[in-house]
């Protein structure tokens, strides 16, 4: 028997929608270069967030890049179905690039993180790729659905 799964999405009453598709990581390179890096995110474009070594910015263009404030130790940004996902890692940046594809064989689930106190009202939304796990054996138990990727899908706004 297999589950009507909006359905049951919908029975939690979650603030996003569930809908049809996965997430693929469509590249994924190490980058030493400073500068090739902030290359790399103007070409990307969109919108999102940069952890700097000294202070932490939201930016809705690649062009607010702050050379100012130290490297880089992480980023992601977003641009429709696309996003961009920047981590330090020792001497090097590793920058992979994901894409939300609407016909997988997975759910897609919104998770929206809201901040609190100081940081004003503007908080990050994430999808979750959930897909079925390899089915077991039938005496031991079915398949089930598990989350497999997450990506920044941009910024959402709190309602207070």
């Amino acid at each position: 028997m297999n589950p009507d799964i909006p359905s049951l999405f919908a029975k939690l009453e979650l603030p996003y929608a569930c809908r049809r598709g996965t997430i693929d990581a469509l590249s994924s390179r190490l980058e030493s270069d400073e500068s090739a890096l902030f290359s790399a995110l103007a070409s990307f474009g969109g919108e999102g967030w940069v952890c700097y070594a000294n202070g932490l910015r939201t930016i809705t263009a690649p062009a607010a890049l702050d050379r100012n404030l130290g490297p880089i130790l992480s980023c992601e940004l977003c641009s429709g179905p696309r996003s961009l996902h920047v981590r330090l890692e020792g001497e090097f940046w590793n920058i992979v690039e994901f894409l939300e594809k609407p016909d997988g064989d997975g759910w897609l689930v919104g998770h929206g993180f809201l901040p609190s106190g100081p940081a004003g009202n503007c908080g990050l939304l994430y999808e979750v790729s959930w897909v079925a796990s390899a089915p077991k054996p039938a005496e031991l138990r079915p398949a089930e659905l598990r989350p497999a990727v997450s990506r920044f899908a941009g910024f959402v706004k709190s309602n207070s």
